[in-house]
């Protein structure tokens, strides 16, 4: 119970404090579940009917706890960090029915490190609490593995049906070694409850994004085909950046350090300590998601959400399986003491450096009761367009916009306000394309913004006053080991900037 407790307070906190680190997140998930819920928000290419590559049935899911706050009273203000805490309880409660497999099937020793390297690790910390499919994906993943390990294989696959089709197409790779295990082991009636359940999950997806894109549209195609199959030069996810094999590997240890050496490795060598049938289990989706995506130009970090609780059992494995070589409890005791406090520290550093455009958002709220609903205030955005965090955590009254900043690319439109969400969600935007090239009326001038939201080195901008400030990482500065890592005592020569908001003087 003591790791399970850590477990929540250390998900808990990553409510209020973890940053979003990714503009994906803030486009095209928050700002239009922002537009389920309020009305307004920012939209995206992948939303226009003419794509239709986003999913509104995976936004139903999160609107649901939101509307029943709101119906019991909770201000719009708070909304953001009601849907945190749903995402979280999903996270928390996958990491704990994994850890209850894993015990039963490996042994205490063995769910115990999977929960000591599941709470600490800072890719946990972030990708458990994002609003992404990649995150669905991975808390998908988590229950589905621990299914596959207690030999519910049907319950298994549903779980990997709703993760890859509500969630992430791509995800759906993770599954092919239960279901091999399914069709090795001819179970009949497992396949067949496996296709009724598939085609359940894409009948209902078909009918809830169809009816809001006014068309017949099955999303996770749509995905497939975009990232796939599209064969058009200037289309397709490479025009966003490419990037070397050694992506993934950096950001893996960034996030769980000697835990990612210490996955991989268990991946291939647990076989030798433990049933080869339940480890397969384990440890081959890891390897075949890893020669999957370490191999695509195209790489992001979420992209690897959906392994990170591989990563982390087959450590756990591999722990236990050489501690059964170590006497010593005090040594191993030290090794997850350590383990623990490079991984919060990591976080610690994450969330001191980068989690000023959600600090800042509460100027917004002060004294915005005197303000008229109907009277818009515009907030704008240039250079910083991809920190900001989300229109969720603006007033109703508050829109955000975007002023030039020599950003050559397509900036997100507005969603269509004042009608129907399906109204709003059926109509082609104009100005959007795939091929991210920039289009203009995407950008007003600065003479239209109330508000601005600007970085810089502490200098104050004429015909604007500040109202609220936090510092941030200057990515144009050397940074030293504080930009990885908190150290307490020497910061490591981190190199910071204020990141502000400021409002339009009255005499302007």
């Amino acid at each position: 119970m003591v790791l399970v407790s850590i477990l929540v307070a250390l998900r808990a906190a990553s409510v209020v404090r973890m940053i979003i680190p990714d503009c994906d997140e803030t486009y095209n998930y928050w700002d239009p579940l922002n537009v389920v819920l309020r009305g307004f928000g920012k939209q995206t290419w992948e939303y226009s009917p003419e794509y239709a590559i986003r999913s509104w049935a995976y936004l139903m899911v999160y609107a649901v706890p939101a509307w029943i706050a709101s119906k019991l009273g909770v201000s719009d203000q708070w909304l953001f960090y009601v849907v945190r805490s749903a995402i979280v309880l999903f996270t928390v409660w996958g990491e704990i029915t994994l850890y209850r497999s894993i015990r039963r099937q490996f042994g205490k020793e063995a769910s115990n490190w999977f929960m000591v390297f599941s709470a600490a690790s800072t890719g946990m910390a972030h990708a458990g609490v994002a609003l992404l499919p990649s995150s669905w994906a991975l808390q998908t993943q988590l229950v589905a593995v621990a299914a596959a390990l207690d030999g519910h294989y049907l319950t298994s696959v549903v779980w990997q049906f709703v993760g890859g089709l509500l969630g992430w197409p791509f995800a759906l790779a993770l599954g092919v070694p239960v279901g091999l295990t399914v069709v090795i082991r001819r179970q009949f009636n497992t396949v067949v409850g496996a296709i009724l359940a598939f085609t359940l999950i894409c009948t209902s997806l078909v009918a809830v994004d169809s009816y809001y894109y006014d068309r017949l549209v099955l999303v996770p195609w749509n995905i497939v085909k975009y990232n796939v199959l599209s064969g058009d030069d200037g289309v397709g996810p490479e025009i966003f950046g490419t990037e070397p094999w050694t992506y993934y590997p950096v950001n893996l240890v960034l996030n769980f350090h000697v835990v990612a050496v210490a996955g991989y490795l268990g991946a291939v060598v647990n076989y030798f300590f433990y049933n080869p049938k339940r480890v397969w289990l384990v440890s081959a989706p890891l390897l075949i998601w890893s020669a999957i995506f370490f191999t695509q130009p195209h790489k992001e970090e979420r992209f690897l959400y959906p392994i990170y609780p591989l990563v982390v059992a087959n450590a756990a494995l591999l722990a236990a399986a050489v501690g059964r070589y170590v006497r010593s409890r005090l040594l191993k005791v030290v090794a997850a003491v350590a383990v623990t406090v490079v991984s919060c520290l990591r976080t610690a550093a994450l969330i001191l450096h980068y989690s000023a455009p959600l600090t800042v958002m509460s100027t917004f709220w002060d004294g915005n009761e005197t303000t008229s609903v109907d009277q818009h205030k515009s907030v704008c955005v240039g250079k910083e367009w991809y920190h900001f965090p989300t229109s969720m955590l603006l007033p109703e009254n508050y829109r955000l916009e975007y002023i030039d900043s020599g950003f050559d690319g397509l900036l997100p439109g507005s969603f269509a306000e004042g009608s129907s969400l399906k109204s709003r969600a059926s109509v082609v935007p104009e100005g959007m394309n795939n091929r991210n090239q920039y289009d203009p009326s995407k950008v007003v001038p600065e003479s239209q913004c109330d508000y601005l939201i600007e970085s810089g080195a502490g200098e104050d901008l004429k015909g604007w006053t500040r109202k609220q400030c936090a510092q941030m990482l200057d990515p144009a500065q050397p940074q030293g080991w504080g930009r990885l890592i908190y150290l307490p005592i020497n910061r490591g020569k981190v190199n910071a900037m204020d990141y502000c908001v400021y409002e339009r003087d009255a005499s302007v």
